[in-house]
């Protein structure tokens, strides 16, 4: 799958990497606020909901491999691919000792107005997530604007 790409080691529990990504009171800790709704079966509903409760993203589960792959439709209003479309994000775990190797991949075009939104997006959120498992506690709250 070509565009956004991001991987990032973690020293911590595979099955903890894995709670991060899909329980929504761990999702909000890491993702500023913001928290993953689902009940991460094949082909449900995935809603991303800010700290005021509005769904801000919405897709459908497309696989699930526990503890190794994570993927979902990407629908938002600021990241699109070339057509318009909804845009798939993929979540790749692999253990490695007592790491885990955690990588994201989103199908957004390069030259398309939201990859920007997307890259520094994925940045913060993964560096939370590694923050958050390795010390205990979040990266401090951060101004998001809204453009």
């Amino acid at each position: 799958m070509a565009g956004f790409a991001y991987q990032i080691v973690i020293s911590a529990k595979v099955e903890k990497v894995w709670q991060a990504l899909m329980d929504p009171e761990f999702t909000k800790k890491y993702w500023f606020g913001r928290c993953a709704i689902s009940d991460w079966k094949l082909g449900s509903t995935v809603e991303i909901r800010t700290p005021e409760g509005a769904t801000e993203v919405r897709g459908k589960v497309l696989e699930i491999v526990p503890m190794k792959r994570l993927s979902y439709t990407w629908e938002s209003g600021t990241v699109s691919n070339e057509e318009g479309k909804a845009t798939t994000v993929l979540f790749e775990l692999q253990e490695m000792g007592p790491l885990v190797k955690l990588s994201i991949l989103q199908d957004i075009d390069a030259a398309s107005a939201g990859f920007q939104a997307a890259a520094s997006g994925w940045t913060f959120i993964l560096c939370g997530i590694k923050t958050l498992l390795e010390t205990g506690n979040p990266l401090p709250a951060i101004p998001w604007k809204k453009g």
